[in-house]
């Protein structure tokens, strides 16, 4: 089961490299663009009546991202829990929030974790998994996206005179929503304050690197035009959005340098071997 776009691309990538099992996709939102595009032949069923679709193809195990546009990882989990099926939570990394965990319920009977990083023991304590077992996996999505940029860096071709700076969006907002957070709880500020303080500092750079260009990748759950209203404000500086379908490789090949808050796109970046900045704005968190 997945929903967002991280979970999507690790998961369809495990999918892609397990030819030897059987699955039964259970998938929405941003992570069904992803296994359209890279798993477009694997079967994929929605979340609605999920119990009875799994009665009815009769897994052996279950495996679950940190998803955070929906709690329904936690109805999978105790479904698993009910039905005697081992169940699974399937990380890249530690995740820096444990709100994908709220609401009780129950928790898998382990992790499957590809960072080396684990989490800590207070982690671990609020979690409710402090004897959950851990285990490294292999990470497919970032095995992958390594040689596909290494790939389209080469088939671009592009001059190195050039600052091309790459921005990965997160939709911030809309998390907290569906978490039932209120606005800037979740990081002491937003997406779109991200964003000003991005083109802020960019406009200072473009004083003295006149051959710089600015490409924004917007969160593939944001809708266009969300942050037209910003850029209008910083029309000294050259910005355009990521062409419609641009992968996020390709976006990567493009660049010279990416930069974003604490994106899932800045870690297959750094994996790329692309310079990466996390830019963080000044916090100020709702009481």
């Amino acid at each position: 089961m997945t929903y967002d776009a991280g979970g999507g691309e690790l998961t369809a990538a495990f999918v892609k490299n397990s030819s030897q099992h059987q699955f039964l996709c259970l998938v929405e939102g941003p992570s069904e663009i992803v296994f359209k595009k890279r798993v477009p032949r694997q079967k994929r069923v929605s979340f609605k009546n999920f119990e009875r679709k799994l009665k009815l193809f009769g897994p052996e195990l279950v495996i679950a991202t940190a998803n955070w546009g929906t709690k329904l990882h936690l109805n999978l989990w105790e479904w698993a829990k009910k039905e005697k099926v081992k169940s699974i939570l399937y990380l890249e990394r530690w995740p820096l929030s444990l709100a994908f965990l709220e609401g009780g319920g129950a928790r898998p009977d382990a992790v499957w974790l590809c960072s080396k990083e684990g989490p800590s023991k207070s982690d671990l304590r609020k979690s409710g998994m402090l004897k959950t077992p851990f285990l490294k996996k292999k990470n497919f999505y970032l095995k992958a996206q390594r040689e596909n940029v290494r790939r389209l860096k080469k088939k671009l071709g592009l001059l190195k005179v050039r600052k091309r700076v790459l921005y990965v969006a997160e939709n911030i907002s809309t998390a907290e929503k569906v978490q039932g957070l209120k606005p800037k709880t979740l990081r002491g500020y937003d997406e779109y304050e991200a964003m000003q303080f991005f083109l802020e500092r960019m406009k200072r750079e473009s004083k003295s690197q006149k051959s710089l260009e600015i490409r924004i990748r917007p969160h593939p759950s944001e809708a266009g035009g969300k942050y037209e209203h910003l850029f209008s404000q910083f029309s000294e500086i050259s910005i355009n959005l990521s062409p419609n379908n641009s992968s996020l490789e390709h976006d990567l090949a493009w660049s010279n340098l990416v930069v974003g808050t604490q994106s899932n796109a800045l870690q297959v970046a750094e994996v790329c071997r692309k310079p990466v900045m996390r830019m963080i704005p000044p916090v100020r968190r709702s009481k």
